[in-house]
């Protein structure tokens, strides 16, 4: 979804904002520093989301059953 999402943003800013024709070496190099901060950007916030994630799990292996209902007893 992430990789979705930047290349979405990065197909708007091309289409609307970069110039057409051929780039300077400069707004190439922009272009791809730009880039790099924002895939930067979305790994961090990832990893974040990855470890509080993980900090939420519980090392319990038991598991919290209900007694059957009455009419599932009498039709076994």
């Amino acid at each position: 979804m992430g990789t979705a999402f930047v290349g979405t943003l990065i197909a708007v800013l091309v289409t609307a904002v970069l110039p057409d024709g051929a780039w300077s070496p400069a707004l190439v190099s922009s272009y791809f520093h730009g880039e790099q901060i924002v895939f930067i950007v979305l790994a961090i916030a990832v990893g974040l989301i990855s470890g509080i994630g993980a900090l939420t799990l519980t090392s319990s292996r038991a598991t919290d059953e209900h007694e059957p209902a009455p009419s599932e007893t009498a039709a076994a």
